[in-house]
């Protein structure tokens, strides 16, 4: 028997949120799962950046991210700004006709208070 899969977003108004701000175009998914913000880039060649501009863009995305959740009137939200927050950037590209999957990730950790 085939065993279905199935999530449960929670809060997925903040997420849209978060979604439209940092990447309007679209390619940017937000989630929240184990105690953390998830967001992930596609598409938008981002492996292939420098180390420094992979982290300048990595911290302003978890800064923006925790302005919008500080920012929502629920008290279980705003709470989410204070978790570290996951930046993960994905490409595919096709080389010699293979498949070649990239990414990089990055855990901005919860701000000093």
């Amino acid at each position: 028997m085939a065993r279905f899969r199935f999530g449960v977003t929670r809060y997925p108004g903040v997420l849209d949120a978060i979604e439209r701000q940092l990447a309007p175009a679209g390619g940017l998914t937000c989630s929240l799962g184990a105690g953390r913000v998830h967001l992930v880039l596609r598409g938008v060649g981002a492996t292939r950046w420098s180390a420094d501009a992979q982290i300048a863009h990595a911290l302003e995305m978890a800064r923006a991210a925790r302005a919008v959740l500080a920012a929502d009137a629920r008290a279980p939200v705003r709470v989410h700004a204070q978790h570290a927050i996951v930046v993960r950037y994905e490409d595919v590209a096709v080389t010699g006709g293979c498949d070649v999957r990239a990414h990089w990730e990055c855990v901005v950790p919860t701000p000093a208070r």
